[in-house]
């Protein structure tokens, strides 16, 4: 038994060796084949080297084998973008012929990029406005082409519509309208495009402004800020580098002191300078007034199709018609002023043309695409309210905000329930707050915000925080630390009436002049954060460098409104309040007995 294992496993180990042994064969054939092989390539590409020269400069030669051709292409690049940097565009002429000669055959959308997008701007830099104009579309449409042909089978490529984007942008910008609709036309037939945002987002001002063009001879439209400029002017810019909404609005200075018309001041008389509060409701005035919009509505003969328009009705949201001195980021256009409904109605049976509605269907399309374009969200706001659309706005704000935490859909949620909604005045100066404590360099939310303070819906105490948050980011007018001041004033005189109130009038002469902290100051949290914003602002207000460039620049009043802020934040032996009265004093300035007033009166948040 034993004999017959020891047997069996001879045979075994046997085996093993021969499968051992057959597999070092085969590995040895096939290392020769290779090398075989190998040789024959090298001999092959040394005969082509030889008979042709172009092999070397696409296969390269040595041990790395690294391509020539490819090695000289991105030399020309590297050259390419050097010279058009330092505005070089004879030299680079030369090198842009020789790099389109050898890659006409590329199929890479950002080299070719490189290549076209040069060759657009040497025509920039040469030939007549007609010439070059003409030469231009004949570019783009190569390139189109080009594109074209590369994404065919891949539509997946990313920026495959930046040239059918470029293109449209470049028409309009040029004034041509028919070239730019027909742009549009031909890039809506593109397959995928409405899943794509930005294509979606240029599609929707592309038609906003030919809807502009098309209507504003017929109705004299006119800019709100100039009378020459187009819808434009009023629109969200779009940077591609980072994607963000770029917007600026104008402030005036005396924003907060103008008489508005809007749902906050209805029901309040004008009594010189201060507002005086009626005694009327204001759900029901709104309701009076919606009321009497809905019967005129039925008399009329002009609107029997006024069910198009059924938020001229609503009693929450209002309509365009009642709404005065809406900021120009809102509404950036003039409308002819009318005060009949028929005629306004008619206004707008007019203005909901295809092109508006095609352009309210691609802005819509691009704010709610995934990921969505937030930049279409103002020009879409801007259209919806040419139509009069105000719910619509209002509920595409919403949606926003609830997504997004950029400062511009809360300051468009406050604008517009400002003027459209009869929400009452705290829950608007909320929404205020909210913008300001998400963009601090907001002068717009806080001239709001003063205003409000000025007819009574504001207290002192959050103001003084709001003007210090916006302090804390921007180096604000004088209007700013006027009510800066003036804020800690009424703070000081409201401290000392609890006082004398309390103490009763025998007391009273005693504590004529105590210098109390306000009780916004007296928490233990509150005081340690001014402490380091007052310690923060030394350098940054209140140094002599600016004290210096403010007394150099004449600018009294602004000099002596930082004095009073600075009295009530260091006291009034501050060095600062010290010199600009002594400034002011030797300028004999009208300013220097306000600024008396305040030191008086100052608190000294920082000694105290």
């Amino acid at each position: 038994m034993d004999l017959s294992m020891e047997i069996d496993e001879d045979e075994d180990i046997n085996k093993l060796k021969k499968r051992k042994a057959t597999k070092a064969n085969r590995s040895k054939i096939d290392d020769a084949v290779v090398v075989a092989s190998s040789g024959k390539r090298n001999i092959k590409r040394i005969i082509l080297s030889v008979t042709k020269p172009s092999y070397t400069l696409k296969r390269g030669s040595g041990r790395d084998m690294r391509s020539l051709r490819w090695e000289h292409r991105n030399k020309l690049r590297y050259l390419l973008r050097q010279l058009i940097r330092r505005q070089n565009w004879d030299e680079a002429s030369g090198v842009l012929s020789v790099l389109l000669k050898g890659t006409h055959r590329e199929n890479s959308l950002s080299t070719n990029r490189t290549k076209y997008w040069t060759t657009l701007a040497l025509l920039e830099h040469m030939g007549s406005a007609k010439t070059k104009t003409r030469k231009i579309h004949h570019l783009y449409e190569i390139w189109m082409k080009k594109n074209f042909a590369i994404t065919k089978n891949r539509r997946w490529l990313k920026g495959r519509f930046d040239v059918q984007l470029e293109f449209l942008l470049y028409c309009l910008s040029q004034g041509d309208s028919d070239g730019a609709y027909q742009a549009v036309i031909s890039f809506l037939q593109e397959t995928d495009f409405t899943s794509d945002p930005i294509a979606n987002l240029v599609a929707g001002l592309a038609f906003s402004h030919l809807w502009y063009n098309s209507i504003k001879k017929e109705m004299q439209l006119q800019d709100s800020l100039e009378p020459s400029t187009s819808i434009q002017s009023g629109m969200s810019g779009i940077d591609h580098s980072n994607g963000q909404c770029v917007v600026e609005v104008e402030d005036s200075d005396s924003a907060f002191e103008r008489d508005s018309n809007t749902s906050i001041r209805i029901g309040k008389t004008i009594d010189g300078n201060r507002v005086v509060p009626m005694e009327v409701d204001y759900n029901v005035k709104k309701e009076m007034q919606y009321e009497e919009l809905h019967l005129n509505s039925l008399e009329s003969d002009q609107i029997d199709d006024s069910s198009q328009f059924p938020h001229t009705g609503n009693k929450r949201y209002g309509s365009i018609f009642y709404a005065h001195d809406l900021e120009n980021f809102l509404m950036p256009l003039k409308f002819p002023s009318t005060k009949e409904l028929g005629d306004f109605i008619s206004f707008q049976k007019r203005i909901h043309t295809d092109h508006y509605k095609a352009a309210v269907k691609h802005l819509r399309g691009a704010l709610h695409s995934t990921p969505p374009a937030f930049e279409a969200l103002l020009p879409l706001i801007q259209m919806l309210l040419f139509g009069d659309q105000v719910k619509e706005a209002i509920e595409e704000v919403e949606s926003v905000v609830q997504i997004s935490d950029a400062t511009l859909p809360f300051r468009l949620k406050a604008s517009l329930q400002e003027h459209f909604s009869n929400e009452d005045a705290t829950k608007l100066c909320a929404c205020f707050e909210e913008t300001l404590k998400k963009d601090p360099t907001c002068s717009h939310s806080i001239s709001k915000l003063i205003s409000f303070h000025h007819d009574g819906f504001y207290n002192t105490e959050n103001l003084v925080e709001m003007i210090a948050l916006h302090l804390d980011a921007t180096y604000a007018d004088c209007h700013i630390w006027r009510e800066f001041a003036s804020c800690f004033l009424r703070l000081s005189q409201c401290d000392e009436d609890r006082m004398s109130s309390c103490v009763g009038e025998g007391k009273d002469s005693s504590r004529k002049h105590s210098k109390n902290t306000p009780d916004m100051f007296k928490d233990n949290t509150s005081r340690k954060n001014w402490r380091i914003r007052c310690r923060w602002w030394l350098t940054r207000h209140f140094t002599q460098t600016i004290l210096a460039s403010e007394v150099s620049s004449g600018n009294v009043e602004l000099l002596a409104c930082k004095a009073a802020s600075g009295c009530h934040l260091y006291g009034s032996e501050f060095a600062y309040v010290v010199k600009a009265c002594t400034y002011l004093k030797k300028e004999k300035s009208r300013e220097i007995s306000i600024l008396k007033m305040h030191v008086e009166n100052a608190i000294g948040i920082y000694v105290a």
